[in-house]
């Protein structure tokens, strides 16, 4: 199972100075720094949870925010007067955790001074990695996972596409959960998202990162018992466990220190499951003040069969999978509760090559590239056509030897990755990268995009986007694909045309068409403007001797028209 087994003495190489100062709560001067070492797996729900409603906790986030964006060396909290305490260490905790669209580059550890009892100033301790770099990287992967969310998506199909991206996408640090040499970035949503390299603190971090842009509820849920921390989300209302970490199962080989990444797998068995679900699938002693799991609908779903262990690719609102059970046939399920029905039949033959003799009966790992659903076959590579839902060859490997296998696949920017193996367990493996462009075709290298991409147009109006163009120009496939988040607030077309909806703030994506690059707008919707109707006066006439004066009164409608200014004129002022 996959957890993070670090031990203290690695942290402490990993985080401390090399003068080790641990935290005390002695009485000091205020120019004396105390040193807290990072407790990644700390229940820090446990103790905050009462002060979550106040303001204090709200107060402190906007400093920190306010400070990391920047990357401060200090940040002055004296005015919230916070008692050096351990509830203070866990509000610190909690504010990384839930600002993760900031805070994506720091790490738990972190330094105080104080003066009379109170924190004075804390000192964040960030990445080495450069924040610009971090950002950059960070967001190239976030925007290619954002692109792939349909318009009007529910919250459950945006919790199950960020379970399937990161797990897809992300390979788990077992020599690291295990006490080896690494880096801190593991630890973090840059280890996630910008290098593909996390332990369970990174993909849970990852996943916050994600669910901020998809208005998504969600915690960070940590066992110090288990030593491994996942996710609480909420949807329709319902707070479900979700473990990323351990829907990405590493294989049982022995010769890769307990196990590697197997190219396109993905489990659901610890997806939106209840405080009971979790407890069955392993978890125990997590936070005792988070919110109670109580929902009941998935944790007998149809995905938590261990027969089901493709990622899902979503096309016209359905969710299409494949099924060990019956793995010639390509499934789509309506998320929630539709029947599941066959859309494909997969059109090879044979089984998956098992050493002593044999086939093993395997799902095929699907993934999408453009308008073509791409599988893996025991010697190659098949497509089912998306518009037709007909099924095609596309490559056939060359060279198997012995009982060699295509055991994996996934699709990596204009390439399917496929991995050629003995055994389901992948030792010795072989790794081939397979061209997805057709002969001759020029490929996308980027999407460019304005370097402003903050928006904001009236609710009503509309506002074209200029300037997102694919690289190079003469690319053979030059199609961008737009989408938008939150279609309540705004709507685009595949023009880049943005219509406002309702006041609010949403994101807006573009992509190129096979997904490997694409760009973010931010875009305020403000109130559409109430324009004057008509201008009433009274009264309506008058007779005025000369030199005498009267009063006249102008009343606009509706009255609370945007524009009250009133310009009086006259047709004969002589």
């Amino acid at each position: 199972m996959k957890k993070r087994f670090l031990s203290l003495l690695l942290a402490a190489m990993l985080l401390l100075p090399s003068t080790l100062v641990l935290a005390t709560f002695a009485a000091a001067s205020e120019e004396t720094w105390i040193y807290v070492e990072g407790d990644d797996f700390r229940p820090v729900y446990a103790s905050t949870q009462a002060l979550q409603s106040q303001d204090v906790s709200a107060d402190l986030a906007a400093l920190l925010r306010a400070g990391w964006a920047t990357r401060a060396e200090n940040i002055n909290i004296s005015s919230l007067g916070l008692p050096v305490s351990q509830t203070t260490f866990d509000m610190y905790y909690r504010a990384i955790y839930e600002n993760q669209d900031i805070a994506y580059d720091v790490r738990t550890a972190f330094s105080y001074s104080y003066s009379g009892g109170t924190i004075a100033l804390l000192k964040p301790k960030y990445l080495a990695t450069p924040r610009a770099t971090v950002q950059a990287a960070i967001e190239a992967t976030a925007n290619r996972m954002l692109a792939t969310i349909p318009a009007g998506a529910t919250e459950l199909e945006r919790v199950l596409a960020v379970n399937d991206f990161l797990a897809l996408h992300v390979a788990y640090n077992q020599a690291v959960a295990d006490g080896g040499a690494g880096t801190e970035e593991v630890y973090t949503a840059y280890g996630a998202l910008g290098l593909g390299d996390a332990v369970c603190q990174g993909y849970s971090l990852a996943a916050l990162y994600l669910f901020k842009y998809l208005n998504i509820n969600a915690l960070y849920c940590s066992s110090s018992s288990m030593n491994h921390g996942w996710n609480l989300v909420q949807v329709n209302g319902t707070w479900y466990h979700l473990d990323i970490t351990w829907n990405d199962p590493l294989s049982q080989s022995a010769a890769h220190s307990g196990g590697r990444d197997v190219l396109g797998r993905v489990r659901h068995n610890n997806l939106l499951r209840s405080a009971t679900g979790i407890t069955a699938t392993g978890h125990s002693g997590w936070d005792a003040g988070l919110p109670s799991a109580t929902g009941t609908t998935y944790d007998s779903y149809f995905w938590t069969s261990s027969a089901y262990s493709s990622a899902t690719v979503n096309y016209n609102g359905n969710w299409l999978h494949t099924y060990s059970t019956n793995n010639k046939q390509l499934r789509a399920a309506g998320i929630p509760g539709a029947a599941l029905s066959t859309t494909a039949t997969l059109n090879y033959s044979g089984g998956w090559n098992a050493e002593g003799g044999g086939t093993w009966t395997l799902a095929p790992y699907i993934a999408r590239y453009g308008n073509k659903l791409f599988y893996n076959t025991p010697t190659g590579l098949r497509y089912v056509a998306l518009s037709t839902m007909t099924d095609n060859a596309f490559y056939t490997q060359s060279g198997l030897s012995g009982v060699q296998s295509v055991y994996e696949m996934r699709v990596e920017g204009d390439y399917a990755h496929i991995r050629l193996a003995t055994t389901p367990n992948n030792d010795p493996y072989q790794d081939i990268f397979v061209p997805l462009l057709e002969p001759g075709a020029i490929a996308v290298t980027g999407l460019s995009a304005p370097i402003t991409r903050d928006l904001t147009l009236a609710a009503t109006a509309t506002l074209q986007i200029s300037g997102v163009a694919v690289t190079p120009s003469n690319a053979s496939d030059t199609g961008v694909q737009w989408n938008s988040l939150d279609t309540s607030t705004v709507t685009v077309d595949q023009n880049g045309l943005l219509t406002g909806v309702a006041p609010g703030q949403a994101y807006v994506l573009a992509s190129t068409e096979n997904g490997a690059f694409a760009q973010r707008f931010c875009v305020t919707v403000t109130a559409a403007p109430i324009a004057v109707e008509s201008i009433a006066v009274s009264p309506g006439s008058a007779t005025v001797q000369r030199g005498a004066t009267t009063t006249l009164t102008a009343t606009i409608s509706p009255n609370d028209a945007d524009n009250q200014n009133i310009i009086w004129s006259s047709s004969n002022s002589a």
